[in-house]
């Protein structure tokens, strides 16, 4: 009980080297958590632009293909692929400037799909084939660079 009554009326407390010491250990040990931190916060921003770009690529693709697989006559290409739907007036699918879109007219009213980051879109037709289109989409990954996706798609109605 007296080694305990020692420490309690111990009035010494710390010295000036103690204190430096410990707050430098403490500077230490915050840097190097603070580095661990902010490195997974870019990789996690990378990764997920990354997994953006092909995600929405792989969303516009689909889009295009539901619409085509719809469409009642082929694709009449000029500077955009232009058809005719059963649902809407015409659909309309274009490139400009790394940007692909896909316009969906219906009187009045527009909707409008657009992919960013898209380098080419092609629709074409496999050959033996009048209502059997191939659709390839490619697109900028930040780190690998382009890449692409593609689908072939029937059409019902052609």
């Amino acid at each position: 009980m007296t080694a305990i009554n020692n420490i309690l009326n111990n009035k010494r407390g710390f010295t000036v080297i103690e204190l430096l010491v410990a707050i430098v250990i403490m500077g230490a040990v915050l840097a190097i958590a603070t580095t661990m931190i902010v490195q997974s916060f870019n990789v996690f921003r990378s990764s997920t632009y990354r997994m953006s770009a092909g995600q929405m690529a792989e969303m516009t693709l689909r889009q295009i293909a539901l619409h085509v697989r719809a469409a009642e006559s082929e694709p009449v290409e000029n500077d955009n692929y232009i058809f005719l739907h059963p649902d809407y007036e015409e659909i309309i699918i274009e490139h400009v400037d790394d940007n692909l879109r896909l316009i969906t007219k219906n009187g009045d009213e527009n909707l409008v799909i657009s992919a960013h980051s898209v380098t080419n879109f092609m629709l074409e037709t496999i050959d033996g084939s009048d209502n059997e289109f191939r659709l390839e989409i490619t697109y900028i990954d930040e780190e690998e660079g382009e890449k692409s996706k593609s689908t072939r798609v029937k059409s019902r109605n052609i």
